[in-house]
């Protein structure tokens, strides 16, 4: 006989803006499904949604790091970007304005973050991401055109502002299709599209990169993704589904478990409430999140757009290069997966794997920082160690969004997360070209410092958020229960913090 799953839902939590009604032929209490009920249901979404996300996500980590690859190729020197000088020392390079052009677009995406966040929640999801990912194809597909550094440093800014809003509305989107607990995997997952389209951009791009054409060799690397981004911008229209309710995969009896498990379904509501975006600024959630996102993305700057320049300055060669990116990216993918399922599977321990993964970049870059240049393998070994720094970057961005409740705080909360970590990919791109390559010592000394930082702001706030819930436990055992009318987490006593 199958397992009986009861959920209560309060009158308060019907009919919320994530397209849900219940059935009438469904009671308001008690409301009982089977657990293959509801594998049922996921196994339908996992299966489709996901992998639309999935595929969303790769193609935007693909226009992110091409500058990495292109760089192998003369992108630099084509377009004046990099200033090579030959010294009685060796060889220096000034990546200054390789690293503006990197800039712009992370501070691009960071202004764009919240306005473009703010105006998907307006209109048709998918209609907001198609259209997003058709006008950033045209951008990609106009890079070879640039000649000049202000022509690219135009291009790339146009591109990130572009960018921007993908992500952050997948955040939300997320909220429609799972339940907050069911969330974690799931955004891991598709978080670490960032490493597969490490992996197979590399070969993508060494093959393009070594065709012989009248065409620049970098030049061939933007027609592809820019085709790729295009296609896959009509693909995303055609098939993305908007919500459960309008999902015609799925019966009316899977919509009605779904609202019965939804944590939170308040959080949906469209109204902009002030009162709440100033609290979003005010939590202590929202900085340290995003404070963790930023501390993450100066590191994740470094291993995205400055990857190839680091290893070829150890001595290798072009393929050489490329191949030794593979390793970084599946470790990438193997840290975001684990730190989903730590999330998942042992709500106390999330914080507890950032700090681990902060100590390994401590090792990484203390290697990087101290060893010496000719011992080339250990200076790689600790460039590997880096990768572990997808842990954090996910850390921040998922409790940047489920330690969040109420439409306007989720929505801020987790858009200024996302902003703070591009801030944290701007400082990191000066943090690489504050000294010469290849040695790149600042760099080291910057990552050693934010790799410090983000360990004790992760100990504090694991022990912060575990004492606000401790004191809601013993705030609700002394009130009656209320029913939710889009309460935010620090108002909603029954709210407890992922930590």
């Amino acid at each position: 006989m199958s397992e009986k799953v009861g959920v209560e839902i309060t009158n308060s939590s019907i009919g919320g803006s994530n397209g849900f009604e219940l059935s009438d032929n469904d009671e308001l209490n008690n409301f009982e499904f089977t657990k293959e009920e509801r594998k049922k249901y996921l196994r339908k979404v996992d299966y489709y949604v996901l992998p639309l996300i999935y595929v969303t996500y790769m193609i935007l980590a693909y226009d992110k790091g091409i500058l990495s690859h292109a760089v192998l190729f003369n992108f630099t020197l084509d377009l004046g970007l990099t200033k090579i000088t030959i010294t009685p020392h060796g060889i220096s390079e000034n990546n200054v304005r390789y690293s503006d052009v990197v800039t712009v677009f992370y501070a691009s995406y960071a202004a764009g973050t919240y306005p473009l966040t703010w105006l998907s929640t307006k209109f048709s999801v998918k209609k907001f991401v198609s259209l997003s990912v058709l006008t950033w194809s045209v951008v990609v597909f106009t890079t070879p055109a640039c000649k000049t550094y202000a022509g690219i440093m135009v291009n790339r800014a146009i591109l990130g502002f572009l960018e921007a809003g993908v992500a952050p509305t997948f955040n939300i989107y997320m909220s429609r299709w799972w339940t907050r607990k069911e969330q974690s995997i799931r955004s891991s997952v598709w978080y670490s599209a960032y490493g597969l389209s490490g992996i197979i951009s590399a070969f993508i791009d060494y093959g393009l990169g070594t065709v012989s054409t009248k065409l620049k060799h970098w030049q061939p690397m933007f027609f592809f993704i820019g085709s790729l981004t295009l296609v896959w911008s009509i693909i995303i229209f055609i098939l993305l589904p908007e919500s459960p309710q309008e999902w015609s995969r799925i019966s009316q009896r899977e919509k009605d478990i779904l609202k019965a498990q939804q944590e939170n379904e308040n959080h949906m509501n469209q109204k902009f409430d002030l009162k709440q975006a100033l609290e979003a600024l005010t939590s202590f959630n929202t900085w340290s999140a995003g404070l963790l996102a930023a501390f993450a993305g100066v590191i994740a700057v470094g291993l995205l757009n400055f990857l190839t320049l680091i290893i070829t300055g150890f001595g290798f060669g072009l393929a050489g290069t490329l191949a030794l990116t593979i390793p970084i990216s599946v470790i990438y993918i193997i840290g975001m997966v684990f730190a989903g399922y730590i999330c998942r599977k042992f709500n106390g321990l999330v914080y507890l794997a950032a700090i681990v993964c902060d100590l390994i970049c401590l090792v990484g870059t203390f290697i990087c920082w101290f060893s010496p240049r000719h011992k080339k393998g250990l200076l790689y070994f600790g460039t590997f160690l880096l990768a572990f720094q997808s842990v954090q970057i996910y850390v921040g961005y998922y409790l940047g969004t489920v330690n969040a409740a109420g439409a306007s705080k989720k929505t801020l909360s987790n858009s200024v997360v996302f902003a703070l970590a591009s801030a944290g990919n701007i400082a990191g791109s000066y943090i690489f070209s504050s000294t010469p390559g290849p040695e790149f010592r600042g760099a080291w000394i910057g990552c050693t410092c934010v790799a410090a930082a983000s360990a004790v702001i992760a100990i504090f706030s694991r022990f912060y958020l575990q004492h606000e819930n401790r004191k809601k436990d013993k705030l609700m055992s002394e009130s009656s229960t209320e029913e939710k009318a889009n309460l935010t987490d620090s108002s909603d006593l029954s709210f407890r913090y992922i930590i």
